[in-house]
């Protein structure tokens, strides 16, 4: 099962490849996310497909590949399921700029 791995990750920790960068927080929000201890039931189901359906491949530039999986969710959602998304499959995206509170 795709993400099953992620609970391997110590609760509220980052993997020690990734701290002192915003993968880091990241992969701790996707391992959160994967465990149902951040995200609605509706909202783990989406990162779930959507880490099912992934070729593997780098997804296309740009945050459009995200709109597809974010429209089945409420507004409020959105933005902790990208975070999801983008850590599972491209975290090599995931800037603390882009991250910051209050952004």
């Amino acid at each position: 099962m795709p993400g099953l791995s992620l609970t391997l990750i110590p609760r509220g920790c980052a993997p020690s490849w990734a701290e002192g960068s915003p993968v880091g927080p990241a992969y701790a929000a996707l391992r959160a996310a994967a465990t149902g201890e951040a995200l609605s039931r509706t909202a783990r189901q989406v990162v779930r497909a959507a880490v099912g359906e992934h070729d593997a491949g780098h997804p296309p530039l740009g945050n459009g590949w995200l709109e597809g999986p974010l429209a089945a969710l409420p507004e409020r959602e959105r933005p902790a399921t990208r975070l999801a998304l983008l850590a599972a499959l491209a975290p090599y995206r995931i800037t603390e700029r882009r991250w910051r509170p209050g952004r």
